[in-house]
């Protein structure tokens, strides 16, 4: 859908971007949920409350350092950022899986999360300079939403 939504006037560049943003937030959404039941069927109690403090700090935290790093680096090629951010949260995923621990969780919600805040930005900024006036508006709502599907059922 985001395809057919994005060939109506973007280049192939900023459908990608779109593309790898969307990852993105998919991963850093289903890395919270599985962390947080994960923490629940593992952890009891105080250390339970611990472990999960600590996803959601990371993930703040994370969030927090991407954002402030972000504006600060000089973006040539928002793209690559976005591939970049895209393949070291992939990896650093991977390495989550092999190896888990919750430290090691704990450590990917934090790259996942400054590589969502860094993807983000350069998003924007690739918006920004390649998307016509007149579409701009909408590629924003568009990298901020999710669309919502409606179907009729017979």
């Amino acid at each position: 859908r985001l395809h057919g939504w994005a060939s109506r006037g973007f280049d192939p560049h900023i459908i990608a971007a779109l593309q790898g943003e969307s990852v993105l937030r998919l991963l850093s959404g289903l890395l919270t949920i599985y962390l947080a039941f994960y923490v629940e069927s593992t952890a009891h109690g105080l250390a339970a409350a611990v472990q999960l403090g600590g996803v959601v700090a990371a993930a703040g935290v994370g969030n927090f350092l991407g954002t402030a790093v972000g504006p600060k680096i000089k973006l040539n090629r928002p793209d690559l950022v976005i591939v970049v951010s895209t393949a070291a949260a992939a990896a650093v995923c991977l390495l989550v899986a092999i190896v888990f621990d919750i430290t090691f969780a704990i450590a990917g919600m934090l790259v996942s999360a400054i590589t969502n805040s860094l993807s983000k930005i350069a998003l924007d900024s690739l918006i920004q300079r390649d998307v016509v006036e007149t579409l701009r508006s909408s590629a924003f709502a568009r990298s901020d939403t999710a669309p919502k599907r409606v179907t009729k059922r017979s």
